[in-house]
């Protein structure tokens, strides 16, 4: 879509809405846009899989229901980070957001430009472990899908396609090597020295068929399922053996590595299922991908078992060759999206201030039309067409620079008085 993405986007919605929207005033201030993250940068994995764990659904269905001057809120997840990403439009909303949250003080704030910068860097996967992966952004589609919205056009669902396709553009074909697939399969290789190793790779979701799929040339691999059986076509085409859970206990004694990529799966292992020895009695390496984590930790005190975790995986210094370009394109779109994001924060306030408008004017010609004499269908037409003319001349100069204006403080100050002394919902004079 070209850089009016948003915009266009909102006017096929505005199309075909079935009811023109009336969204309220917002209370005489500027919508501000908020996040408020949590990730492993600032907290461990422990503290990930709790905040994970309590921030549910309903959770968030009850903080935006109940906290005054939010307009929107929506959760981002990913394999390292949890996000609330709202529109507010009080100035301590976004605090009040934050003081409803397990651990409130751990969750960073991001406000207006910073938070889409933020946003477009974590679309283009320059925020993850594996830098520059494209997996993030099927899960920027999923939270657009997650929007509390007060309106009937959401400005957040809008922004985050905005970034998706930002996305897209910037970075149109990421290296498979930046995923962490390709950062657990290069570990395995890494430290399993012996040729052809035995992995065992437990989870036959995307990321469990990436890590099978990227092992199959040099290792020999055996995917676990769960509940169906992978695709034949792609077992055969790499070489890859496919097995229920059930057969789990007897495949980890023959694996000298083992790959754990179940989503949403809890604890599948622990210490118990790795006190058998393998068959060559060798060490083994165990990767857990999960979050929440696959493996118990505790199952890394085992003797003989090294266990890497999401933190402990990190990223290489290769994986970061050639994303500063990609960064550079990414960081040169934060000014065009924010103003974007500005246009359609303020798109309510003008839809409702045209409607307001045109309720006055309909009123007048009312309240006047005893006065009128005998007019003819034409001439009722003309001051029909006179009068909405001028309304709208008188409107449509303001609204265009209210809709052009950007993030500088004087623009905000703009923005500000506009809502101020033209409230839609305000009493007609």
């Amino acid at each position: 879509m070209p850089a009016a993405g948003v915009g266009a986007a909102l006017d096929t919605a505005r199309l075909n809405s079935p009811t023109p929207p009336t969204p309220s005033a917002p209370d005489g201030a500027s919508l501000t846009l908020f996040v408020l993250g949590f990730d492993l940068a600032g907290g461990s994995l422990d503290e990930l899989e709790r905040v994970a764990r309590e921030m549910t659904e309903e959770r968030v269905t009850r903080m935006f229901g109940t906290i005054a001057g939010v307009a929107e809120l929506l959760v981002l997840r990913t394999c390292q980070r949890i996000e609330l990403y709202g529109i507010a439009s009080k100035e301590l909303a976004a605090s009040h957001v934050r003081n409803r949250l397990p651990t409130p003080e751990r969750w960073r704030l991001r406000q207006d430009d910073e938070a889409v910068a933020h946003l477009l860097r974590v679309a283009a996967g320059l925020e993850s472990v594996a830098v520059g992966e494209k997996e993030v952004r099927a899960q920027i589609d999923h939270a657009r899908g997650s929007v509390h919205s007060r309106h009937p056009r959401p400005v957040l669902k809008e922004l985050f396609a905005e970034a998706r396709r930002t996305a897209d553009r910037c970075a149109p074909d990421p290296s498979p090597a930046r995923s962490i697939a390709a950062l657990a399969a290069s570990k395995v290789l890494e430290e399993c020295g012996d040729p052809f190793p035995r992995v065992l790779v437990v989870g036959a979701g995307v990321v469990g068929r990436q890590v099978a799929e990227l092992l199959a040339p040099r290792a020999r691999v055996t995917l676990v399922y769960r509940h169906h059986p992978p695709d034949p076509t792609f077992l055969r085409a790499f070489g890859i053996r496919a097995v229920p859970a059930r057969q789990m206990p007897e495949e980890l004694a023959l694996c000298d590595a083992t790959v754990t990529a179940a989503k949403s799966a809890g604890r599948l292992l622990d210490p118990t299922d790795f006190e058998r020895p393998t068959a060559a009695g060798r060490p083994r390496l165990v990767i857990d991908l999960g979050v929440p984590r696959n493996v118990d930790p505790s199952a890394g005190r085992v003797p003989g078992v090294r266990l890497v975790d999401l933190a402990g995986l990190g990223s290489s210094s290769r994986s970061r060759e050639g994303i500063d370009p990609v960064a550079e394109r990414v960081d040169g779109e934060v000014d065009r999206v924010y103003r974007l994001f500005l246009r359609e924060t303020i798109e309510p306030w003008v839809t409702a201030l045209f409607h307001r408008a045109e309720a006055i004017r309909q009123r007048e010609l009312t309240g006047a039309r005893p006065h009128l004499g005998d007019l003819s269908p034409e001439q009722l037409g003309a001051i029909d067409l006179l009068t909405t003319r001028i309304t709208r001349q008188l409107l449509l100069p303001a609204a265009r620079r209210l809709r052009a204006s950007g993030g500088g403080s004087e623009e905000a100050r703009l923005r500000h008085a506009a809502l101020e002394l033209f409230p839609p919902d305000a009493p007609p004079p």
